[in-house]
């Protein structure tokens, strides 16, 4: 049995995603190719720029903890990484909060005056509007 050969590449942290069948994030990676792969205990920073020892026979597999080495130099791109990062986070907090939910009835009985407010909207605007209006209080709550 031959030894596996693992080669030293560069590859950008792209951010976690959710996956909701999981209930878990992952880390997003783009290899050299610009390929997006997806790994859950290969973490890193998004737009970091990492170091990290591939082998590349049946599949890509990946050994030892990626070493940074700079940030990724398109601004725009690293900002778009930074935001997908925070809506996987969003959205894992989303999920375990649904799944809660059921176990929670005074939420469900605190969201009954906010639904019939929402069923009386006409639109998808409307409602959206409504939804950042309630999510802004609770930001601010001290």
């Amino acid at each position: 049995m031959s030894e596996e050969e693992f080669t030293v590449e560069r590859w950008i942290n792209a951010g976690r995603r959710f996956w909701p069948d999981s209930g878990k994030l992952v880390d997003a990676w783009r290899d050299p190719s610009g390929k997006e792969l997806h790994y859950d205990k290969l973490n890193g920073s998004p737009g970091g720029e990492y170091d990290i020892k591939v082998s590349r026979g049946e599949g890509t597999r990946v050994s030892g903890t990626p070493v940074f080495r700079q940030m990724h130099t398109d601004r725009d791109q690293v900002m778009a990484w930074q935001v997908q990062d925070r809506k996987a986070q969003d959205e894992l907090a989303r999920h375990r909060l649904e799944k809660n939910a059921k176990r929670m009835s005074e939420l469900d009985e605190a969201m009954e005056p906010i639904l019939a407010i929402a069923r009386r909207l006409r639109s998808t605007s409307d409602r959206a509007a409504l939804a950042n209006y309630i999510a802004a209080k609770i930001h601010r709550v001290n």
